[in-house]
């Protein structure tokens, strides 16, 4: 089942270039699935009641073009298939004449909350959503390869979590680790494909211990613990559109 949804690019949602902002780009998809979660009847208030919740893993965006202040956009997800407890999610986005703007294909686990594990997505849910293909992506890789060797690496200034960084399962939102890494980034860098890889969830007064490695065409971020425990790993791939 597709789900999609209208907007325009505003102005809180740009940064200084007047391009959206990746955070922002982000959490037009994080949206988007919370929308059709809610239409479908697997709504945040019924995981709730069932003790259960999806945690995002990862997600890889391939961004053809950056939607620029006042753009008409429309944002669309769909579920691609589910296995034991995954699900797999593809989001789009595209202008007002129907081309793509992003792609995005995105790993999601089903957790029980009361014991923090994973557990067995349910008939349900799956009937809920539906299956339907998966939109065709430039690169299939899931994974975020390793730092090159003899890498350029600084270390940055730790971020403390905030009550402002937190979303409604009190754990950091998704958008927020983007918007931290993303602030690394060299002025003049314009990012082709970006991919998330989430770890651990951070919470409320932890300190996130930034690590750039700096690439010819690429950046990784770590965010990571005073122990060098990764929370979140950002790859942002050079593009000059």
């Amino acid at each position: 089942m597709y789900y999609t949804f209208k907007s325009r690019v505003r102005y809180s949602e740009c940064g200084r270039d007047g391009r959206l902002s990746l955070a922002d780009m982000i959490n037009y998809f994080q949206d988007c699935s919370v929308f059709q979660s809610e239409y479908v009847g697997q709504g945040v208030e019924k995981l709730e009641e069932e003790g259960k919740i999806w945690v995002l893993s990862s997600w890889k965006l391939e961004i053809d073009q950056v939607p620029v202040l006042g753009d008409e956009i429309e944002i669309g997800t769909f579920a691609v298939g589910f296995r034991g407890f995954y699900g797999f999610r593809n989001f789009f986005m595209k202008d007002a004449d129907g081309n793509y703007l992003v792609k995005v294909y995105s790993i999601w686990t089903f957790l029980d909350m009361k014991t923090g594990h994973p557990t067995k997505v349910g008939q349900e849910d799956v009937e809920a959503y539906g299956v339907e293909p998966e939109l065709s992506m430039k690169d299939k890789s899931r994974k975020i390869p390793a730092p090159e060797p003899d890498v350029r690496v600084e270390k940055k200034d730790p971020v403390e979590v905030c009550s402002y960084h937190l979303d409604t399962n009190q754990h950091m939102n998704n958008g927020r680790y983007v918007e931290i890494a993303s602030a690394y980034l060299p002025e003049n860098f314009r990012t082709g494909s970006m991919h998330v890889s989430y770890k651990k969830a951070a919470l409320m007064g932890d300190m996130l211990y930034p690590v750039v490695y700096c690439m010819k065409d690429r950046y990784q971020i770590a965010l990571r613990s005073r122990e060098g425990e990764d929370y979140c790993v950002c790859e942002f791939c050079s593009s000059w559109l």
